[in-house]
């Protein structure tokens, strides 16, 4: 690209100096042909008659003007001055984008050479650093045989609370009374409780009023509520 627009550049001002020379040089030719058509247009005034003479005296015609010269001889030296110093310039650019370039390419490397530098420290520091001994890991603890059979217990009641819930909602208000109050005679008065507590608000207050005994009733409705109750935090 560069070869390309100096070769642009060169055809440009060979051009333009061309172009002055060729007008410089045709400037005396002009002058030769106006002095030959001057004489021939005298010489031909000579042979007038003096009738024409007269009358050419008495009616004068326009002034005739010199020619101006078509072109000035400086001009293609100047365009050719002009070039030069758009070349220089142009030069001067380039060599200065190249010494950037050249500079750009020498901090790259200082950059990759530390870097290389960070990594072997890096290395280094860390086969320096001590291994941490192999702690031996315990093996898990069995669970306690009580605690797993309350738990198991656990999971069982309340599946089949569930199961009961279900079951009790489904059936009618006074067969769902019949079995709250068999359970708590029975001594079963926490899971008729519980069982009350799962059911709907409504339902359990329709099942507490159709229990005979009015005594358990009451004792359930007690700890219904207690049970419903959120519980008070720990101070």
């Amino acid at each position: 690209m560069k070869n390309a627009l100096l070769l642009g550049l060169a055809a440009a001002v060979l051009f333009a100096v061309s172009a002055g020379l060729s007008l410089w040089l045709n400037q005396p030719r002009t002058d030769d042909s106006t002095a030959n058509g001057t004489s021939k247009s005298t010489a031909k005034k000579a042979a007038t008659t003096p009738e024409e003479n007269r009358d050419k005296t008495s009616n004068p015609g326009k002034p005739v003007v010199a020619p101006t010269p078509s072109g000035d001889a400086s001009e293609p030296i100047r365009l050719a001055a002009q070039l030069q110093t758009e070349l220089a310039v142009i030069a001067k650019r380039e060599q200065e984008f190249e010494r950037q370039q050249e500079l750009y390419q020498v901090v790259i490397e200082d950059l990759r050479h530390e870097m290389e530098m960070l990594q072997k420290h890096l290395k280094q520091t860390a086969g320096d650093q001590p291994k941490k001994p192999d702690v031996p890991t315990l093996p898990p603890l069995a669970p306690d045989p009580a605690k797993k059979a309350a738990a198991e217990s656990a999971d069982a009641t309340l599946q089949n609370l569930r199961l009961a819930t279900g079951i009790t909602e489904s059936m009618q208000p006074e067969n769902a009374a019949k079995i709250i109050e068999q359970l708590a005679k029975s001594g079963k008065t926490d899971a008729a409780v519980q069982l009350l507590a799962k059911l709907n608000p409504r339902q359990s207050a329709k099942i507490l009023a159709l229990i005979t005994d009015e005594k358990l009733s009451a004792q359930l409705f007690e700890r219904l509520l207690a049970a419903k109750a959120p519980a008070k935090p720990s101070p």
